[in-house]
């Protein structure tokens, strides 16, 4: 599959990796495409790099992976994303903390309303690159839990796909659940920890419980 990231940092650049080594390939992008070289070279040769605009055109499935605050300037450098589907890894923090979205909407709902006529799905945003790295590929028991949300059916299968390539074990939590991966971090939450397959679905039916 071709997949394009829309950023390239810590996550885009692991999530990527892993990836390119399943033989996917990939376009990172930057403001300035020249600076991701390294990068490509160490991910090898399914890697290459380029704008925003150009992963757009590129992609079947792009990664949206920026700080919370260049999230919309770079959905807007990205054109129209009608027909594609957009893995959302960003969380709501802003100076000073927590972004306040209106009426209590969710960070995947907020992104949706602004991606350009993409659909979006939540992935890869509660566990940081460094552990995603290390933790990719465990079997068994010990397969880490990559939790996802989102609205549409078939989008949603392509991403559990790509998380299962990318050595995770796809989760879906349910849409009224969505709040449980997103920051802050508290108890009853996916975000910030470490699930395995029994254990999630033991959050799950707690939450359903006091629903």
């Amino acid at each position: 599959m071709n997949i394009g990231t829309i950023g390239a940092g810590r996550i885009g650049g692991t999530v990527g990796r892993l990836w390119a080594q399943a033989g996917h390939h990939i376009l990172f992008s930057s403001r300035n495409p020249e600076q991701l070289a390294d990068l490509v070279k160490a991910v090898g040769p399914n890697a290459h790099a380029g704008s925003s605009r150009e992963a757009a055109q590129f992609g079947e499935v792009l990664l949206l992976t920026v700080p919370w605050p260049a999230v919309e300037e770079a959905l807007s450098a990205a054109g129209p994303l009608h027909g594609k589907i957009v893995i959302d890894t960003t969380n709501q923090f802003a100076a000073g903390g927590l972004a306040q979205l209106p009426h209590g909407m969710s960070a995947l709902e907020f992104n949706s309303q602004r991606a350009n006529g993409a659909t979006v799905v939540k992935a890869y945003n509660t566990l940081t690159a460094g552990f995603q790295s290390e933790a990719a590929g465990r079997s068994g028991p010990e397969r880490v839990v990559m939790p996802y949300a989102g609205q549409d059916a078939a989008a949603k299968q392509v991403v559990a796909q790509l998380i299962s390539d990318s050595g995770f074990e796809p989760f879906e939590v349910p849409w009224e659940f969505v709040h449980a991966i997103e920051p802050p971090r508290r108890a009853g939450t996916f975000y910030g920890e470490e699930w395995h397959l029994d254990t999630a679905r033991a959050l799950i039916a707690q939450l359903v419980a006091k629903k």
